[in-house]
């Protein structure tokens, strides 16, 4: 409901939002020419109360081609037959200013097969070269199958950054985690943990005051990390993680 809300109130009316503010801070809501031919796979399958007006989105798609594009050198990264779309651009360019301005969190949220997933390695890649990395890889915590999608993408697409996928047995699952790479891709329930007694170590069915949390991996929380991603984080569903 609040999605169809959104798109009957602001997208099919004729001023443009480049930005909000949520909670004190900014977040980026741009439509860009190009996301207007994507948003049409997705408005079919949503109940509308209102249909798509020519002239309201022609109007639109001309104050949005008027919104500048961020100029970026990304040749570094991306495969010599990809490229970035000029939204995924300007949400490169907005991840990447939010983490180096605040040094903290940053919430990319573009819609269903929209480049999330580019858009966030890029802006990790793009902040840590403009301050060199400290730390160890970027920790992507995600889905199971989202691991493996993460690595897809990378083998198709930027072929070459590092990474490392935590898969197979406890041990090898420890040399992943410390591997030498840009990036570790796991499954949420990497950082699963138990409840122990602090007395003698027995794993507590029940919860109290002399609980302490264990980890099931204690390695991923030795290691320094340059940064975390949450990817799908909608569908974390372990109450041990």
């Amino acid at each position: 409901n609040r999605y169809k809300h959104l798109v009957t109130s602001q997208i099919l009316s004729e001023d443009v939002y480049p930005s909000v503010t949520v909670k004190g801070q900014e977040a980026r809501f741009v439509f860009h020419p190009d996301y207007l031919e994507r948003i049409q796979l997705v408005l079919p399958q949503v109940e509308l109360s209102a249909k798509l007006d020519e002239r309201v989105v022609a109007a639109m798609a001309a104050k949005i081609a008027a919104m500048p594009v961020p100029r970026m050198d990304l040749t570094k990264w991306l495969a010599d037959d990809a490229k970035a779309w000029p939204f995924q651009l300007q949400g490169i360019d907005f991840c990447t200013r939010q983490l180096l301005d605040t040094g903290h969190a940053v919430g990319e949220n573009d819609g269903l097969g929209l480049g999330k997933t580019l858009i966030c390695a890029l802006s990790m890649l793009r902040a840590m070269d403009k301050r060199p990395r400290t730390a160890g890889p970027v920790l992507v915590l995600t889905t199971n199958s989202g691991k493996w999608a993460w690595a897809k993408i990378f083998r198709k697409l930027m072929p070459g950054v590092t990474f490392e996928v935590v898969d197979g047995t406890p041990t090898q699952r420890v040399a992943q985690i410390n591997a030498d790479v840009q990036f570790v891709l796991a499954n949420v329930a990497v950082v699963r943990g138990v409840f122990v007694s602090r007395k003698d170590g027995n794993v507590l069915q029940r919860l109290n005051k002399d609980a302490i949390w264990q980890p099931k991996n204690p390695e991923i929380f030795a290691r320094d990390w340059a940064g975390y991603i949450f990817d799908e984080s909608h569908k974390f569903r372990n109450a041990s993680a």
